[in-house]
């Protein structure tokens, strides 16, 4: 009997001890946070009418944010922003700053959490928008001299959140120096990496695989997720999620619009490969290796949030549209 009982106590300490924390956290993405008298009158800086949309959506996004705060409970560690907070575009370097510090207190206003942000493409856009950018970053994480390439740590799980320029390498370094390998490993960046349509993004997406990383990205304006197991090995799971409210709320509500990986990539190679090499790298690279396809949102309409919840059993995703009367969409990522 004692013998037994040693064993059974034996058996849960270790099972304990070698137990990962459950937790949960938020993913929003492409805001597009602006002003229309912010925007550059230069000719030669594009406007677009999201600036517009933008205005108009403002009080929807105090309503988003403010149902984070209020969804956030004891086991919540943080907020991800996976680009493009700002429309960009801005008419100077104050400009674009101040634009960045209004969409940051806009978050912060609500949601009393660490946040993690990646750099988007509109976030350093127009004049003096790197400049702005690499100001506003520094002042936010004074601990680092650039925060566009970071890790953070979350028990036994590892977040890279990386810059889509110069990604693979500071991938490849993160991974040569752990010691110990991760639960999970979230590779968090603005650009989607599946399909790929350049060599260093393909290599990007191999190494991912290689860790069978999930990767959280924007950039798309649709949630949609996919696994991509490339004939090198390995599994790379991608989520993304658009947080690019309109301004009629009616029209922001998620729904499990299309699972065939066919009708993504025909609209992906008319829309995004300009030419012959781009189109046949992605149809002979990426389309007979994915799976586990699903869009649940369609255009620019239907955007919200995102919490997902880590444990030892996997990792689910419970997708909140900006209609907060809609019953939240779940999805299962590992």
């Amino acid at each position: 009997m004692k013998k037994f009982l040693f064993l059974l106590i034996f058996t849960l300490t270790a099972l304990l001890l070698g137990a990962g924390e459950t937790y949960n956290f938020f993913m929003v993405s492409d805001t597009h946070w602006g002003a229309p008298e912010s925007y550059s009158t230069d000719p030669k800086v594009k406007t677009k009418k999201d600036i517009y949309r933008a205005e108009k959506a403002a009080p929807h996004y105090h309503t988003l944010f403010a149902d984070i705060a209020k969804k956030s409970d004891g086991a919540t560690r943080f907020l991800i922003h996976a680009g493009d907070m700002i429309e960009g575009r801005a008419k100077n370097e104050a400009t674009h700053f101040n634009e960045l510090e209004k969409s940051w207190a806009l978050m912060t206003r609500y949601v009393k959490l660490p946040i993690y942000l990646v750099k988007g493409n509109h976030d350093a856009s127009g004049p003096g928008g790197k400049e702005a950018f690499a100001r506003f970053i520094q002042a936010k994480y004074p601990a680092a001299a650039s925060r566009t390439n970071y890790t953070v740590t979350c028990g036994k799980d590892l977040f890279i959140f990386v810059e889509y320029h110069g990604a693979l390498k500071f991938v490849r370094r993160t991974l040569a120096g752990l010691k110990t390998p991760p639960r999970y490993i979230f590779l968090v960046i603005h650009n989607d990496i599946v399909p790929f349509n350049a060599k260093s993004t393909k290599a990007l997406c191999a190494l991912a695989a290689k860790h069978n990383m999930i990767v959280l990205h924007g950039h798309t304006h649709v949630t949609r997720q996919l696994d991509f197991a490339p004939p090198t090995g390995g599994r790379v799971t991608t989520f993304s999620v658009g947080t690019f409210l309109n301004p009629d709320a009616a029209l922001m509500r998620y729904k499990k619009n299309v699972t065939d990986p066919a009708h993504f990539f025909a609209r992906y190679l008319k829309k995004r490969c300009k030419t012959p090499e781009m189109e046949n790298m992605v149809n002979a690279d990426c389309v007979p290796y994915v799976s586990n396809f699903a869009e649940f949102s369609s255009g620019q309409k239907m955007h919200g949030y995102a919490r997902i919840t880590v444990s030892d059993s996997g990792v689910t995703v419970s997708i909140q549209s900006a209609d907060l009367t809609q019953k939240p969409v779940e999805t299962r990522l590992r």
